[in-house]
């Protein structure tokens, strides 16, 4: 099996999806692998291979080590995709591979942004992403979420979901907002092909929901402490979002944490978390929430470069509680707080480290050399947690993210680790 997933041809053409109903994004979870099924002939199962007991399948499954070996099984034939679906119903596959790097380079000859994805474990064989560039030319960069980057059209007022990895897109409908107004942050609750994914979109004091399929957004004021409010509502943008048992965790610059779901209505409200003496008199320039099992992590990087994390206890009194060690975990970070972290666990596992924070070098960092070639060398950093991060040995800038302008903000896509959303549960 070619890990790179090289001539696998489960990457198709970018198709246009407006979305008038749930139905129509109920395919997007089989795509990259099906498409590859009915269209390269250059696979040949040997016989019987396609007859194998699903449940040895699945426990071939779990001893694949990427995202890409993964996509290049399912795609082998019918059978084999019936048991990676399987387990994308019983088990949490992101929890058993690294993501990829999602990783821009220098423009082409034409101009366009060049961005390819970097597959840790075949770091020589980069794979383009599929959006189509010359499209979102004229719109904002605004969040990604489940293998979707999210892009906000000013003159129409829509948000338009491209799969990074298909190209393919879903447009919301219009955003009513004051044409001063902008968005500040944008993720999806779950992956576009589930039956109750939902879009939300803050901008200023409130968070606009769309269920993915409908043809209106609900308009929901953010819990927000009045003080802050007085001060600058643009300046207090949600950091991270996160699914945890079955509730929506949204952290902001100010360290409030707030909980939310969605049925029998949308509410969101203030956690009120207490915070131990660890936090106090710390600086911190962003914020993860990250999600490890049964366990939901708050990882900060404070101005000293050091890495911390902080695990949630919602028994009584909700509260931070330290964690010293990761144990058998590692947990990926992008260069911003509004794309997705992720935590792999047994990462030695496809040559990992446990106890360790993966976090992504800025290409601004980098050579010009190294841009052009998408050479994996300096991609990405690794380092303990709660380790020093040596000046000079890592890119890590310290930003203080919350005093960014929302335009700086919407303008720059920098590198992340992403993975492809059929790999999320569909219930989550």
């Amino acid at each position: 099996m070619n890990p790179s997933g090289a001539g696998m041809g489960f990457i198709p053409t970018a198709t246009r999806r407006p979305v008038s109903r749930s139905r129509d994004v109920q395919v997007s979870a089989k795509k990259m692998c099906l498409s590859s099924i009915a269209s390269s002939s250059s696979i040949s199962v040997p016989q019987g291979w396609a007859d194998l007991p699903q449940e040895l399948l699945q426990s071939i499954i779990l001893l694949l080590r990427s995202p890409q070996e993964t996509l290049a099984f399912a795609a082998t034939c019918h059978p084999w995709y019936a048991a990676f679906s399987s387990c994308l119903h019983a088990l949490s596959l992101l929890d058993f591979f690294p993501p990829l790097l999602l990783r821009p380079t220098l423009p082409d000859s034409d101009n366009n942004p060049s961005v390819c994805f970097i597959d840790p474990l075949n770091t020589v064989a980069p794979r383009k992403c599929q959006i189509p560039w010359r499209t979102v030319y004229k719109m904002s960069y605004v969040g990604s979420s489940y293998g979707n980057i999210i892009y906000f059209h000013f003159d129409t007022q829509k948000c338009h979901l491209f799969d990074a990895f298909t190209g393919d897109e879903v447009e919301s409908p219009r955003l009513s907002i004051d044409k001063h107004d902008h968005p500040l942050f944008s993720a999806l609750t779950t992956p576009l092909a589930s039956p109750d994914s939902n879009l939300l979109v803050q901008v200023g004091l409130f968070l606009f929901q769309w269920k993915v399929g409908s043809k209106s957004w609900i308009k929901n004021r953010l819990p927000f402490w009045k003080k802050y409010v007085k001060r600058c509502p643009l300046d207090i943008p949600v950091l991270h979002v996160a699914i945890f048992k079955g509730e929506i965790f949204a952290v902001d610059s100010n360290l409030n944490l707030y909980r939310g779901r969605f049925s029998p209505r949308f509410k969101m409200w203030n956690a009120n978390v207490v915070w131990e003496d660890i936090f106090k008199g710390s600086t911190f320039c962003n914020m993860w929430l990250v999600v490890c099992s049964d366990m939901l992590l708050l990882i900060a990087r404070a101005k000293d470069r050091y890495l911390a994390a902080k695990l949630i206890d919602l028994s009584s009194s909700p509260r931070w509680v330290k964690v010293e060690r990761l144990e058998n975990w590692a947990v990926f970070l992008s260069r911003k707080a509004d794309a997705p972290a992720f935590a792999c666990k047994n990462p030695e596992k496809w040559g990992g480290r446990s106890n360790c924070v993966y976090f992504c070098n800025d290409s601004s960092d980098l050579q010009t050399d190294y841009l052009k070639t998408c050479n994996a060398d300096k991609a990405w950093g690794v380092v303990q947690l709660g380790e020093e991060v040596v000046k000079g040995q890592h890119s890590l800038k310290y930003t203080e993210y919350w005093r960014w302008s929302h335009i700086q903000r919407l303008l720059e896509l920098t590198p992340m680790w992403v993975f492809p959303g059929v790999f999320s549960r569909i219930h989550q």
